[in-house]
């Protein structure tokens, strides 16, 4: 009879250990696929996001307006923004909780040809986000026109706009080129936490 007891002891030790595995096994997926959502979410906002100031500023010829300090304001009620990236009437946050910034940058290149571009900033990702949006994939010279990435200090862009002489990181980000810069722009910060900034024209 004892012995009968203990064997359904453990039986049911055995099964209670099965049951844990699985919930954490099901957890782990769970958790996976979230984050793998929020990345697809974020390329979606950044790319609902470009193509809008892209449009909305056609007429214009140029990105200056992007500096006046009402400008998010007016592009919220414009409709500009997307609307799960209005934070209020005059803030723009990205899907995992940070804010986001735009900005007008002005250059001129080789030509002596002014022109202007704009940036797309996501402040403070954590650095498995950052790794996930750093190292996503954008084809060369695409229809969104992306100039450059910029994660935390750190400047890349595609090889045709890399000037002679000059010491510059290459685009695309792989995914073990974003784990190291990732993990080393962290590090700089008390917060651990680094921004992302997309460049196009």
């Amino acid at each position: 009879m004892q012995n009968e007891r203990g064997s359904t002891m453990l039986e049911m030790l055995g099964v209670l250990g099965v049951l844990g595995v699985l919930a954490a096994s099901v957890y782990h997926l769970v958790a996976s696929a979230l984050d793998q959502y929020r990345v697809s979410q974020g390329l979606i906002q950044i790319t609902s996001l470009q193509k809008n100031i892209s449009r909305f500023y056609a007429s214009a010829g140029n990105y200056k307006a992007l500096d006046d300090e009402n400008t998010v304001k007016k592009l919220i009620a414009d409709n500009v923004i997307p609307p799960n990236m209005k934070a209020g009437d005059s803030a723009i946050r990205h899907i995992f909780g940070g804010d986001v910034e735009l900005k007008n940058i002005a250059y001129t290149d080789e030509a002596s040809i002014s022109s202007t571009s704009f940036s797309i900033t996501f402040k403070n990702l954590d650095r498995r986000v950052c790794v996930e949006m750093a190292a996503l994939s954008w084809p060369e010279r695409d229809s969104a026109n992306l100039l450059s990435i910029t994660v935390g200090t750190v400047k890349y862009t595609w090889p045709v706009y890399v000037t002679n002489g000059e010491d510059a990181k290459v685009l695309p980000i792989t995914q073990g080129m974003a784990m190291d810069v990732c993990k080393t722009e962290a590090e700089k910060n008390t917060t651990k936490l680094v921004n992302i900034t997309w460049e196009f024209r």
